[in-house]
């Protein structure tokens, strides 16, 4: 669910980008990484974060590899919570960001 860390989050991305995208997981994607059906569907997920301010634009993804998503968008820069940094799945994103020029 949405919470004050998600805000502060996309507040603090905003100011050190011009334009932020903002990434939703798609439903089968949390079901299959967190296996739990997501109490609010994708879509109305991606509604409540489109229409925050310091959002510019919001992509419903259905992958966790940046990479993947990297090939389609280009970002020159990555936000993500507190809860995942350090983990090995995050260690291996910044691995794989790294050689593209990617900020995090």
């Amino acid at each position: 669910m949405f919470h004050i860390g998600h805000l502060n989050l996309l507040r603090h991305a905003k100011e050190q980008c011009e334009t932020l995208i903002v990434g939703v997981n798609a439903d089968s994607l949390v079901l299959r990484y967190k296996n739990k059906i997501p109490v609010v569907n994708e879509k109305d997920r991606a509604e409540i974060i489109k229409e925050l301010r310091c959002v510019d634009d919001v992509r419903i993804c259905d992958t966790l590899e940046k990479k993947v998503i990297w090939n389609d968008l280009h970002f020159d820069a990555i936000f993500i919570g507190d809860d995942w940094k350090g983990n090995d799945r995050w260690l291996q994103t910044e691995k794989d960001l790294a050689p593209l020029g990617v900020d995090e």
